[in-house]
């Protein structure tokens, strides 16, 4: 298959970006500041939990997974994020729950939520508005409300930091200010390199865009605080490349994936474009296992790239890899006609839930 959508032309695709996501992922430097300025002065009132659960489903759900990796050598308590229509049986009164729905109207996140609620637990709700907004108010909890108006994927900058400004209020982690400062400052450069308007022999997304089209992604992440990043290549691929991914974490996949790039597969392996997602802070044992594991595959799949975080902090190394495979995952629903920001699959769902 040959790639008939010029990435340097703007009139190739433009018609295909129904909600300009290529603009919103462009200027979510602004974004993620304009959340920071928004959410640095929150009024949480004390309380020391023994454990913090975070609720949430998919977009709204990442920014739970991203803190969880960013602080988890860091937590003096055990933090869960948890997918489902049902409260953990730990949850009691000394559990601090966050409720993460963007729309407000997740019906997992509300389910349980109220299940939490009825235990007893201290909880604190984020949406843009809706049900759980309403709920909160109803109940006298603690809500932050969200800048509304952006596909729930593309919100990460409002679902993230109010969850990092919270557990820092409360004393559960450090205080991260300098470490978001710095990855404001890497975000604006980095839009400036990727987005759209940079042409392809300056814009390594849409370098490894062009190499991942017609192959199926692999995403590996060298390291264990980068496994959401990985998580969040694959999702942002599904949902505006509208095509399948995988993604996997050292060592683990080193135990059991990796056998499957030996075995006699007639071939099937070629369809597969790998990328490991690397940082500078690697052990050297982690070093040596991503050569070796590059070697490997590297002999059988279409083609391993590399892609090393920036930054001098750890939150700036997972948003310049998060930000990187945002726009490469956009890049992709160019490549294959795509619009990038609907998602009708998931709609026709909600809509048969809701009609029984």
């Amino acid at each position: 298959m040959t790639t008939v959508i010029n990435l340097d032309n703007p009139l190739t695709w433009n018609s295909l970006d129904s909600k300009d996501m290529a603009g919103t992922i462009s200027e979510f430097p602004s974004q993620f500041s304009q959340s920071w300025e928004m959410t640095r002065n929150l009024d949480i009132p004390p309380f020391a939990p023994q454990n913090v659960l975070i609720l949430g489903m998919g977009g709204s759900a990442i920014g739970g997974d991203i803190l969880r990796s960013l602080v988890a050598d860091e937590l003096s308590v055990p933090l869960v994020v948890h997918r489902g229509y049902h409260a953990p049986a730990f949850v009691s009164e000394k559990t601090l729950v966050l409720a993460v729905s963007y729309s407000g109207n997740t019906e997992e996140t509300l389910a349980a939520c109220e299940e939490a609620r009825k235990k007893g637990a201290r909880i604190i709700t984020y949406s843009s508005g809706g049900t759980l907004k309403e709920r909160a108010s109803a109940t006298g909890n603690t809500h932050v409300t969200l800048r509304s108006g952006l596909m729930p994927r593309a919100a990460i900058g409002y679902t993230f930091l109010p969850l990092l400004v919270t557990l820092s209020k409360l004393k559960v982690i450090p205080d991260f200010a300098s470490q978001i400062e710095e990855t404001r400052e890497l975000l604006k450069q980095m839009s400036r390199e990727l987005r759209d308007t940079n042409p392809m022999e300056k814009n390594p997304a849409k370098q490894l865009a062009e190499m991942l089209y017609i192959h199926i992604p692999v995403i590996y992440a060298s390291h264990g605080f980068l496994e959401t990043v990985a998580l969040r290549w694959k999702q942002q691929i599904h949902e505006n490349g509208k095509c399948m991914a995988s993604c996997n974490v050292l060592p683990e996949l080193n135990h059991n994936e990796i056998v499957g790039w030996s075995g006699a597969n007639k071939g099937l392996e070629k369809h597969f474009g790998v990328v490991i997602l690397r940082e500078p802070g690697e052990s050297a044992r982690i070093r040596k296992r991503v050569e070796f594991t590059a070697e490997a595959v590297s002999a059988r799949a279409s083609f391993v790239k590399e892609v090393w975080a920036r930054g001098e902090s750890r939150l700036a190394r997972m948003f310049s890899l998060l930000y990187f495979g945002d726009f490469v995952s956009l890049y992709l629903a160019f490549l294959w006609g795509e619009d990038p920001t609907p998602i009708p699959v998931i709609d026709r769902l909600k809509q048969e839930l809701t009609n029984g």
